[in-house]
C-alpha cells in the first residue's frame, strides 16, 4: 500500500529544485515558519557552506568505494512538505504499522512521511519523567534555548556538503531528550518514510541522553 492512499495529499509550497535555491529562499522559508533567530541563522550559514563545498569524491577515504556524482542531487525538489496528522496509530498505512510493531514494544513513537511528522505518541509514565519526543520544529518553538544548546553538538554542519545541506534544509525530524537519572525500559521509535517521487527530505534526528 502506498502511504498516499490513506493520508491527505502533500501540499508542496512552491517546490524548487535544489540547484535553483538561493540564500534568500532559505531565509524566507525560515521566516514563513516562524523559526527562532538562531535556527534561521544556522540554516543560512549552513547553506553558504554547502554552496562552496563540493560533493565528496572518490579520492576521499570515506567515499572511495562510493561514487555519488551521478545521483542527480541538483534535480531534487525541496521544500518542507506539510501533511495532515493522522487521528490515531490505526490510521497510519498498514506497511508502516507493520514496520513499527506492537505498542507493547515501545514507550514512544514519532512517524514522519516525506517532510512532515504525521503521528506522535508517548506513554504517560515516560512523559511524567520528563522524557521529550517532539518534531524539531515544535522543539524550536517550545524550548528554543535547549534546542540551541543541543543542535550540532555531535554532527556539525561544516563537516561536508551533505551535513551542510541537511542543516540548511532540515524538515520534520525529531528530538529525543532523556533527563539525568531517568531510565526508559522500552524503545523510543522514530520512523521516517518517503512517499513523493523526486522529493528530497532532510530529516534531523537529535538524541540527547543524560547519565
Amino acid at each position: 500500500m502506498n502511504p498516499a492512499d490513506t493520508l491527505a495529499p502533500a501540499r508542496l509550497d512552491e517546490p524548487i529544485a535544489l540547484e535553483a535555491i538561493k540564500a534568500d529562499d532559505i531565509a524566507a522559508r525560515s521566516a514563513r515558519d516562524g523559526e527562532p533567530a538562531f535556527l534561521a541563522r544556522r540554516r543560512v550559514e549552513a547553506w553558504a557552506f554547502a554552496e562552496r563545498t563540493p560533493l565528496p569524491g572518490r579520492l576521499e577515504e570515506l567515499w572511495r568505494r562510493t561514487d555519488v556524482s551521478g545521483a542527480g542531487w541538483n534535480r531534487l525538489l525541496v521544500d518542507r512538505v506539510s501533511r495532515s496528522a493522522v487521528a490515531s496509530f490505526a490510521d497510519l498505512p498498514a506497511p508502516i504499522r507493520e514496520e513499527i510493531g506492537p505498542a507493547s514494544e515501545r514507550s514512544a513513537l514519532i512517524v514522519q512521511i516525506d517532510s512532515g511528522v504525521v503521528h506522535r505518541e508517548i506513554d504517560d509514565e515516560v512523559a511524567r519523567k520528563g522524557v521529550t519526543l517532539m518534531p524539531l520544529a515544535e522543539m524550536a518553538r517550545r524550548q528554543p534555548a535547549l534546542l540551541e544548546r543541543l543542535l550540532g553538538d555531535t554532527v556539525r554542519y561544516g563537516e561536508s556538503r551533505f551535513t551542510g545541506l541537511q542543516a540548511a534544509l532540515a524538515s520534520g525530524g525529531a528530538v529525543v531528550y532523556v533527563p539525568r537519572g531517568v531510565e526508559v525500559e522500552r524503545p523510543i521509535r522514530v520512523l521516517i518514510a518517503r512517499d513523493t517521487p523526486g522529493h528530497g527530505t532532510f530529516p534531523h534526528v537529535l538524541i540527547a541522553l543524560e547519565p
